[in-house]
């Protein structure tokens, strides 16, 4: 049976990719066959392989990606069930669901705008935007694995936290809060590399949103919010260099 990729919140909100063959490449490069244009995406793709009647995705870009809440590492791989939430970055979201379509003139993957899927249940996108938040949550208060949010809320300036509900930003501030968090929670046992790519991730997440808000209007596109957050950028990258100068590794920050 083939399975449908659903983009739920983001640039490409809407629209919908029905996989018909055993694999594919989830990005923004030509090389993939589901092409996203997501800003944020900067390198490396998504890889799905249909392993026994189940999908398997493979994280093959440099950072970690939220699956239902929990990190996936760079080159790991895990089970995509109908149904679960995969955030790649800040901006996206996707859902998988089975579809029981043919293939199309031998297509294997068909790729669908919003204007061609016709009627779409409502619940997709309320039911993908609260799932992240609780994803969020309950990642971000998760005490088993040590991960702080005291850590992470240190680096945000009063501006950034009390944007903490807003619609427009919230998600973005929380998925920047979670990274932070995981990258505290991997120097506590040793894992340097992990704890600078989410530390860079959480660099870059925050400077779009400095870029994007001049765009925008009210709290989030204030000036006083801009100078915030490049402040806690900032923050982040003294925190980058001082692992960096502790720490000696291949790359630069």
């Amino acid at each position: 049976m083939a399975v449908r990729i659903e983009v739920v919140k983001g640039q490409d909100a809407g629209w919908a990719h029905v996989i018909h063959s055993r694999e594919a490449k989830i990005g923004r490069g030509s090389g993939n066959h589901i092409r996203l244009t997501d800003p944020a995406w900067q390198e490396g793709h998504l890889e799905l392989v249909n392993r026994g009647g189940g999908w398997l995705v493979v994280n093959r870009m440099p950072h970690g990606v939220f699956h239902q809440g929990q990190i996936l590492e760079p080159g790991k791989s895990r089970t995509w069930y109908e149904g679960e939430l995969l955030q790649p970055t800040a901006g996206t979201l996707l859902v998988l669901r089975s579809d029981d379509s043919k293939p199309s003139g031998g297509q294997a993957i068909v790729s669908m705008p919003p204007a061609e899927k016709g009627k779409k249940s409502p619940l997709i996108p309320l039911v993908a935007v609260g799932g992240l938040a609780v994803a969020f949550l309950i990642f971000h208060s998760r005490g088993t694995e040590g991960s702080s949010p005291r850590a992470a809320e240190a680096f945000e300036p009063p501006a950034v936290s009390s944007l903490i509900s807003n619609q427009e930003v919230g998600e973005n501030i929380k998925f920047i809060r979670a990274l932070v968090a995981q990258a505290e929670f991997s120097l506590r046992t040793s894992n340097t590399a992990e704890a600078l790519s989410n530390l860079r991730q959480a660099r870059d997440q925050v400077q779009r949103l400095e870029e994007e808000s001049v765009q925008k209007s009210g709290a989030v596109g204030s000036e006083a919010f801009r100078n915030d957050l490049a402040g806690m950028r900032l923050k982040i990258c003294d925190r980058i260099a001082a692992i960096s100068k502790a720490t000696p590794s291949p790359g630069a920050t």
